[in-house]
């Protein structure tokens, strides 16, 4: 019997966002589903595990807010054949509005769309959140609505904290360092939720300007993940400084923080015996 583990790939979708987790038990969920202008992630990731094949679903899609780096495949996913048996977003966010661009006009119909249509409630017995159902994974979703504002979409993004045999990984989408600041001040259920992590995803593409000490030195990960494009940008300059945590060893160098604009997709695996592994350039997929 194949050994249990936690298989979470950060992909290389440029400035934008997709997590692809695999839990113990073979369930398959997306956090966001940016994608790789070129080549759709959704056809990667069902093509490389058979999906389609194997009469398999994403089992659970999170749109963390609906901004375009965060759902350009959702159109591809949501014609397939592996379209999401669950949805979480915040219905608050929709419709998304005003684009400038006839190819955004038709993202933005099907994320509407999308939203119309995901309104049956799902029973707890086989809620993907549920850790009788994923496999034992602790999955908490940390949602404040006090913070929404609808002129700004990035404020509807939730923190998840994903558990698994003693290692944790946090998701933070494009939260602000004001709402995260004001989390931590005021979310004691939060905090030790996300204290000491192993695995950050930086909030906001790890830009400087939504930087927030007061969060990271809670969170006080061991490695900070970063996505965002190839090209380097000023809100780029000082994120190996600002996100310096514990450290981790990956391929025999203490490393703080990776990026997928220069180490690729990033897979971290967590063993049911809580062994942790990160390897860099771990698909040939995208950039």
């Amino acid at each position: 019997m194949a050994a249990k583990k936690l298989q979470i790939t950060f992909f290389n979708v440029g400035h934008g966002s997709c997590t692809h987790i695999i839990t113990p038990n073979n369930q398959h969920f997306l956090v966001d589903v940016g994608s790789d202008e070129q080549e759709s992630v959704v056809n990667y990731i069902n093509q490389y595990y058979s999906l389609q094949r194997n009469g398999q679903k994403i089992d659970y899609l999170i749109i963390t807010h609906p901004h375009k780096d965060h759902i350009l495949d959702l159109p591809t996913l949501l014609r397939s054949p592996i379209s999401p048996r669950v949805l979480f977003r915040e219905k608050k966010a929709f419709p998304i509005e005003n684009a400038q661009t006839y190819s955004d006009q038709i993202l933005f119909d099907c994320a509407n769309k999308m939203n119309q249509d995901y309104h049956f409630p799902i029973d707890s017995l086989n809620d993907p959140e549920n850790p009788n159902y994923n496999g034992g994974v602790s999955f908490s979703l940390h949602r404040d609505l006090s913070y929404h504002k609808e002129e700004d979409l990035n404020s509807f993004s939730p923190i998840i904290v994903l558990s698994y045999a003693g290692r944790k990984v946090i998701l933070t989408g494009d939260n602000n360092k004001e709402i995260l600041k004001t989390w931590v001040a005021e979310g004691p259920t939060m905090c030790t939720s996300v204290k000491d992590c192993d695995v950050l995803l930086a909030p906001h593409h790890g830009r400087d300007s939504d930087f927030c000490p007061e969060f990271f030195h809670v969170a006080n990960p061991r490695l900070t993940v970063v996505s965002d494009k190839a090209k380097e940008h000023d809100t780029q300059l000082n994120t190996t400084t600002n996100y310096k945590g514990r450290g981790l060893f990956i391929n025999g160098e203490e490393r703080y923080v990776v990026t997928t604009r220069k180490d690729g997709n990033i897979l971290v695996t967590i063993e049911e015996d809580g062994r942790l592994n990160v390897q860099l350039g771990a698909f040939d997929y995208g950039n």
